[in-house]
């Protein structure tokens, strides 16, 4: 509904400009009314002579124009003269004297020329012939006598053809040229511009046929094509009346062209079932025409009566595909249905029109109307064309992106499969890896830690020197290094409090069996990027080491572990009340791996700082001074690169 609302705007406003046009070209003649006369009447005299002063005007006969020979003188063939009586016309006109004048003949016969006081007179546009064309004559005011100003029009016909002469006007130029433009438009302006339009459709459309091959652009091209015989003729400056060749050519023309068009505009629903036996009807009687029209050419005797007697039944079947087209527009009224039903119905009345004229059914004045619509014809079927172009181009252009888009998507699926594969392969390889460096490690902490441990165990209980109590403790050491190894794996996240709590759950039970009171004040800490199984195992082995070292050479009775978040920094510190030692020279070259050489190396290895601060329990006359060890590892939040 939008299509025919845009439409139907369009063509208000069409026929709003097309009334204020026409309104403005009466406003103006009935404005300047008495600046214009009408010349109905004349003397005609037959007479075979050249010039207008050879004329003996006492022999004519007095008559109302128009004169159409078809009906006063049926069969008639030479040239007559028609002169008129000026003086009293002028007397009429309103102007002032001097005003530039000018003559309009709406239809002077096949050959005519028109003078004025025994002076001829050019049409202004300079051409010879005066067939099928509205004259106009600039008289300038030197051409005027002071009485006794005659008309003369020496006209030559032929039988069987609209002979004559037409009304004339007479009067001030600017006053009669509305009325001339009124005429001129749509009876030669069109004409030409129809030609010279289809030339040009013709070699638009031609490339595109030529690379798409559709039917619709090759019926398109023929309409076209149809066209260049009768453009010859609009442009044609002959002034003899058609031959009957000319005649069966545009006869043999109009009946191509009215194929055409029937299968233009079937192309555009082509579904209808009784299309082909139609087809057949009308190709049988265009063959049966045409047929009779190049015999009747051949025998000379191919007249007007005969081109419209090869058009009715043409006319009448081509009635078909306009009711197609009619219930069309009123089924969809889109703009595009709705211009094709007015354009054909259009056409096909001035069709009718122009075939009524051609018998002389109409009056003298009228001209041929069929121009007038074929050119809206070609403009609709050309703007049909560019838009199915267009349309095509859009569906095209929307194929092309969906062909892409599902080339994307395939292509993308196919390289996230791809990814998705080429991932998997490579967390199995990381796992693989991560597993054996675990195996690596974790076999190295049994067989550094708990192994060696074992095996001095072993060594010891051959020595029957040995205290079962040291071995026992040699033993102890073992499953305390290999439940920590156990807690390392355990670990979740990069957090440091589950490994501090497994050692406090583990540490504890024992500690208290030996009397030593644990005191744990550990707060919330934040999480360590760099916190690995094998980076908690060497934190808690520093803690380990620390409480160890407080139970066997400090002989402390309280231990407290404190872990504290301080700005950048964890500080995670072991503190006892032990006798102390000398820190500066506790650690010696020959130092054992546990000792605090060992704790100092995890403790560089982590990056890491290990602080130490002890003092030595005081001589009895100093025993209220402070004693016990103080050992701090101080970690960094994150490191520039893992550990």
């Amino acid at each position: 509904m939008r299509d025919i609302r845009v439409f139907g705007q369009l063509l208000a406003r069409a026929t709003v400009g097309v009334a204020l046009l026409l309104g403005g070209f009466f406003w103006i003649g009935s404005a300047q009314a008495a600046s214009v006369v009408g010349l109905t009447t004349a003397v005609r005299i037959d007479m075979n002579v050249r010039r207008p002063e050879e004329l003996d005007i006492s022999g004519g006969e007095t008559l109302a124009l128009p004169d159409n020979w078809s009906r006063t003188r049926p069969g008639h063939t030479g040239s007559a003269w028609y002169v008129i009586p000026l003086d009293k016309p002028l007397l009429q006109l309103t102007v002032p004297p001097g005003t530039p004048l000018a003559l309009m003949v709406p239809r002077l016969a096949h050959e005519g020329e028109v003078w004025l006081n025994d002076d001829r007179l050019i049409p202004s546009d300079g051409a010879v012939h005066t067939r099928n064309r509205t004259l106009w004559y600039s008289i300038s005011p030197s051409s005027w006598r002071t009485s006794g100003n005659m008309l003369q029009v020496r006209v030559t016909g032929v039988a069987h053809t609209r002979s004559g002469l037409s009304a004339m006007s007479l009067g001030e130029a600017a006053a009669l040229r509305p009325a001339y433009l009124a005429r001129w438009v749509p009876q030669t302006l069109v004409s030409q511009v129809l030609a010279i339009s289809a030339a040009l459709a013709f070699f638009v459309v031609l490339p595109l046929w030529w690379k798409r091959r559709e039917r619709v652009q090759a019926l398109f091209l023929v309409f076209c094509l149809l066209w260049f015989p009768r453009g010859l003729i609009v442009f044609s400056t002959a002034t003899a009346p058609p031959m009957p060749m000319a005649l069966a050519l545009l006869s043999a023309m109009g009946i191509l062209q009215s194929i055409v068009v029937a299968e233009l505009v079937v192309a555009t629903w082509p579904n209808f079932t009784w299309w082909r036996r139609f087809r057949q009807w009308m190709y049988g009687v265009a063959i049966l025409t045409l047929t009779g029209t190049v015999l009747f050419a051949q025998s000379g005797s191919f007249r007007p009566v005969s081109l419209v007697a090869a058009q009715v039944p043409l006319i009448i079947l081509l009635l078909v595909p306009l009711m197609v087209t009619v219930r069309a527009a009123l089924l969809i009224p889109r703009a595009s249905h709705v211009s094709l039903a007015l354009a054909l119905s259009a056409w096909w009345c001035t069709a009718l029109h122009d075939l009524a004229q051609a018998i002389d059914l109409t009056s003298y004045d009228s001209f041929f109307w069929t121009p007038n619509a074929i050119l809206v014809v070609l403009a609709i079927f050309a703007w049909r064309a560019v838009a199915g172009l267009a349309q095509s181009r859009t569906e095209s252009e929307a194929a092309t992106r969906a062909a892409v888009s599902h080339a994307v998507v395939a292509q993308e699926a196919h390289l996230r499969t791809a990814f998705a594969a080429q991932t998997e392969v490579l967390k199995a390889q990381v796992r693989e890896e991560v597993i054996a460096a675990e195996r690596t490690r974790l076999l190295h902490d049994l067989h550094d830690g708990m192994g060696s441990q074992l095996i001095t165990a072993l060594r010891m209980t051959r020595r029957p020197e040995v205290p079962r109590e040291e071995v026992a403790r040699v033993i102890e050491d073992a499953l305390d290094d290999m439940r920590l190894i156990i807690d390392s794996l355990d670990l979740e996240e990069r957090d440091l409090l589950p490994l501090l709590g497994n050692l406090r759950f583990r540490l504890e039970p024992r500690l208290t069996t030996l009397g030593v009171a644990l005191h744990w004040d550990v707060q919330a800490l934040p999480d360590l990027d760099y916190l690995t199984p094998e980076t908690g195992l060497a934190i808690v082995r520093i803690v380990q080491e620390a409480i160890t070292n407080a139970l066997r050479h400090g002989e402390a009775g309280n231990i407290t572990i404190t872990a504290r978040h301080e700005g950048e920094f964890v500080s995670v510190s072991v503190r006892d009340d032990g006798c102390g030692f000398d820190v500066e020279h506790s650690v010696a070259p020959q130092a054992r791996p546990r000792g605090l050489a060992a704790m100092r190396a995890r403790a560089l290895k982590l990056g890491a700082e290990l602080h130490i601060e002890s003092q030595i329990r005081p001589s009895p006359d100093r025993a209220n001074r402070p004693c016990g060890t103080c050992i701090a590892l101080i970690l960094p939040l994150r490191l520039p690169s893992a550990i």
